[in-house]
């Protein structure tokens, strides 16, 4: 499992695995999306299979912007997302503009006005895939033991901690610690 200090966008042309997220998990398929935002445990397990994606991040405050209220709405959690193969090849036409508009300047009115047309166009065009396991992480038996690590992580940028403090944070023998997180997180 892992997180960042972004929202993630993924755009999968050619993928075969599992979406573990705050929400579950589901099983990918070719031409799905994926949005974590910011600060969310996330992770794949993915088939040794040819795979294909394109991922984009951005700033969590790049949803305020004052035209993408009713997007800002529907990126509120994590997602697995599914569209028609037309508003996905539209999608992807768009997500390849941006990347040309990303590498001559990622500041750019060209860049940031690409990447809010394809925030529009997925929460326009993209429905939530049913979670196979609707029981997210924070869910899990043993998530609140816990608490205490995952907030220090959540509030600072870089932790440097060993398996003993950690245990000690959450008043956890070391060998639970290890065993508990590793359930919890599926890793």
């Amino acid at each position: 499992m892992h997180f960042h200090e972004v929202h993630e966008i993924i755009v999968f042309e050619q993928i075969d695995g599992v979406y573990f997220y705050s929400r579950g998990q589901s099983q990918l398929q070719d031409h799905d999306i994926v949005f974590t935002p910011s600060m969310e445990t996330h992770d794949f397990e993915l088939e040794d299979k040819p795979k294909s994606w394109f991922i984009i991040q951005f700033l969590p405050e790049f949803l305020t912007h004052e035209k993408l209220h009713n997007a800002a709405a529907f990126f509120q959690q994590g997602m697995h997302l599914r569209m028609s193969i037309e508003h996905f090849n539209g999608l992807k036409t768009q997500v390849g503009w941006l990347f040309d508009a990303y590498q001559q300047d990622p500041q750019s009115d060209k860049s940031t006005t690409l990447l809010k047309l394809i925030l529009l166009w997925i929460s326009e065009y993209a429905s939530p895939v049913k979670s196979e396991k609707n029981q997210g992480i924070n869910q899990t038996q043993g998530y609140e033991r816990l608490l205490p690590v995952v907030e220090l992580f959540k509030k600072q940028t870089t932790v440097e901690l060993q398996l003993e403090q950690a245990a000690d944070l959450c008043h956890l023998s070391p060998s639970y610690f290890s065993r508990l997180f590793k359930s919890v997180f599926r890793c």
